[in-house]
């Protein structure tokens, strides 16, 4: 994959996959109102990892210089339940279960097709906390071949290599 992909980008990409399994579900991002909204749900980045994306090398005066980077930002996504507290573990198992095939795949605004890897559920003080990774290649462009130039003189206009 080429396309660079935003944090911003996948949150709103995991926010619409919600709205098709729960349309009347709010979900919010970065900024959370004060206190807990029953039936709500709160995305957002909780960290990335970056490194060579490995098997794209190119050789420069005898030193390997990544081509591409491998980029797996993690995203924590958080249910909180409507019913009383009795049943919200039996709710939370509900919405995990839609949960996981609804993330599994998310697509951004512009088209980019993410798989979500290392999909991890727990319930905790009647809350469904999941973390989800959706890792991405993306061209490294700092070592990218340089473009060929063109000067344009009476002439007309020639490649300069």
């Amino acid at each position: 994959m080429n396309s660079f992909v935003a944090s911003n980008l996948v949150i709103e990409a995991i926010a619409i996959a919600i709205g098709k399994i729960l349309p009347t579900a709010q979900v919010f991002s970065n900024r959370v109102p004060q206190g807990i909204i029953p039936g709500a749900f709160v995305v957002r980045l909780i960290g990335q990892t970056v490194g060579p994306a490995i098997g794209f090398v190119d050789l420069n005066d005898g030193n390997i210089t990544p081509r591409r980077q491998l980029r797996k930002p993690s995203f924590e996504v958080r249910y909180y339940p409507e019913s009383e507290e009795t049943l919200r573990d039996s709710e939370c198992r509900d919405v995990q279960e839609l949960l996981i095939f609804a993330l599994e795949q998310v697509t951004t605004v512009e088209g980019v097709l993410l798989t979500a890897e290392d999909i991890h559920a727990v319930i905790t003080d009647g809350v469904l906390v999941m973390t989800l990774d959706y890792p991405y290649i993306l061209e490294d462009i700092r070592h990218a071949d340089p473009m060929e130039t063109m000067e344009y003189n009476e002439t007309g206009a020639q490649l300069v290599n």
